[in-house]
């Protein structure tokens, strides 16, 4: 996990929210979901979505995570 890159933003900052963005690295999937997915829907192996999921977790010291569904595009 040492390679695992987490940014948090100074304006969500709060006393009782935790919060991070997360890279690509530091998670346990390869081939195309290679390394922290932390998507369900894609097609990566729950398993290793699962373990990623509680990486983050770990990273934030939580214990519940509330994720998003992220976009990409225009």
């Amino acid at each position: 996990m040492s390679d695992l890159l987490k940014i948090e933003s100074k304006k969500l900052e709060s006393g009782h929210i935790k919060h991070g963005f997360f890279g690509r690295n530091g998670g346990v999937s390869f081939g195309v979901f290679s390394s922290l997915n932390c998507s369900k829907f894609v097609g990566d192996d729950e398993k290793n979505v699962v373990a990623n999921l509680n990486i983050a977790k770990r990273a934030l010291n939580a214990s519940k995570l509330i994720t998003l569904k992220q976009a990409h595009g225009n």
